[in-house]
């Protein structure tokens, strides 16, 4: 067991007093629990690399943080959690060693309004950090922290996932290598976004579940996280009621 926490991370994800609040998109119950795939493109994503250089943060960082801000618009939210992949090989010796370490991490951002995006992009800076300075945790001991103090162990229901390494391609004279995509979430995850760095834009997979969200709920968010994006580029000192507001506006002509 790791048990060595650091940072305000532990008071973060495993206090006594921490209730991970159920998203609602506003959808009726459907009937049936079956995962469905759907996939959007953000061109031209070099003024968010520019914008991530300026602010001094990683391209995963502000992504997040624009995401969780358009979860906020649709479910009125303002305690977030979502989980994270990490690759766990922070450690010398695992750096060469053939295998599957990855960790999920969680975490957790409030949304203040009166707090503008520039301050609100450095608390998610933050708060990424420290959960990956606590990325040798097992997921599986914060489930039963989680457990044993509220009856259940559903610590997030998004996942989020940003794919910026480039894969080398391998050719074999007398082998044909295909990737071949799989649903990588667990139980209780209810939708998943992965962003991929490709060719000058993002391309993102969502991965959800129609009892949660529907198509057309998922429509929405993606416009209105394109939407933020484009706003907060420009005007990043606007405060994040100010970019609720003009996200809500827009909800009608979306």
């Amino acid at each position: 067991r790791h048990t060595r926490l650091q940072g305000d991370w532990s008071s973060d994800v495993c206090s006594s007093d921490l209730k991970i609040p159920v998203l609602k998109f506003n959808s009726e119950a459907h009937s049936t629990d079956n995962v469905k795939v759907k996939s959007f493109i953000f061109e031209n994503n070099q003024r968010i690399k520019l914008f991530c250089q300026k602010e001094r943060v990683t391209e995963f960082t502000f992504l997040k943080a624009v995401f969780k801000l358009a979860v906020h618009v649709m479910t009125n939210e303002t305690d977030l959690v979502v989980g994270a992949p990490s690759a766990n090989r922070h450690q010398k010796n695992l750096q060469n060693v053939v295998g599957l370490f990855v960790n999920t991490l969680i975490i957790r951002n409030q949304i203040e309004p009166s707090k503008t995006f520039r301050k609100f992009l450095k608390t998610c800076k933050k708060n990424v950090i420290d959960a990956y300075n606590n990325q040798q945790v097992p997921f599986s001991s914060l489930k039963e922290a989680y457990k044993a103090n509220h009856g259940s162990d559903q610590l997030f229901q998004i996942m989020f996932a940003l794919h910026n390494v480039i894969v080398p391609s391998f050719n074999f004279s007398d082998l044909e290598i295909e990737v071949i995509r799989l649903f990588w979430g667990a139980d209780n995850v209810d939708l998943i976004t992965e962003i991929w760095d490709k060719d000058g834009a993002y391309k993102l997979n969502f991965t959800y579940r129609p009892s949660t969200v529907n198509s057309g709920e998922l429509n929405l968010l993606v416009d209105i996280y394109f939407y933020l994006i484009e706003i907060v580029l420009m005007m990043p000192e606007l405060t994040l009621a100010e970019l609720s507001e003009r996200a809500t506006l827009s909800l009608a002509e979306f």
